[in-house]
């Protein structure tokens, strides 16, 4: 074989093989992004589906184990959305967020105020407004939080209704 035929054949198995490393580095660096964004699209639905949980938890509760049960719901149901504020999906509401937390103070408070605690109902009802005006909303009074809460609470999903309705 001549000199400038192994050369030719040379240059070509070193191109066959830097083009072979490189497909593969392309691949591995695809594969890995593609995990990623599996991993966090994972992680994604099963915090939409705990939040969903606790949602619905916080609501049957209410109906069948008023109050011990209730609290501890809502005590849970607080804590998964700030697992999910955590998470910095680009699904995530800080919005909804300051919303659901205000709620959860609204309604904590008025457990505490119900077990005769006033001072822990101030304290739930003073974080409430703060997440309330967080929330962007322009009427965090007590009065609007309760009045809100109370129409969430008569048209949840699994509220008593009236017979014949």
């Amino acid at each position: 074989m001549k000199k400038r035929n192994k050369i030719i054949l040379l240059i070509i198995s070193h191109s066959v093989i830097a083009a072979i490393f490189f497909s593969l580095a392309l691949l591995t660096r695809i594969s890995k992004d593609s995990y990623g964004l599996i991993e966090n699209s994972n992680k994604m639905l099963n915090d939409m589906a705990l939040i969903s949980r606790y949602s619905a938890f916080v609501d049957v509760q209410r109906h069948n184990d008023y109050p011990n049960g209730y609290k501890e719901a809502l005590l849970l149901f607080s804590k998964a959305l700030d697992q999910s504020k955590e998470l910095n999906s680009p699904m995530f509401s800080k919005k909804a967020y300051f919303v659901d937390k205000a709620m959860v103070n609204e309604r904590l408070s008025k457990l505490a105020h119900e077990a005769g605690d006033s001072k822990q109902a101030d304290q739930y009802m003073t974080k409430a407004q703060e997440f309330c005006k967080q929330s962007g909303w322009s009427d965090c009074s007590e009065e609007h939080l309760a009045k809100v809460s109370e129409i969430i609470e008569k048209n949840s999903l699994f509220a008593r209704k009236p017979e014949g309705t």
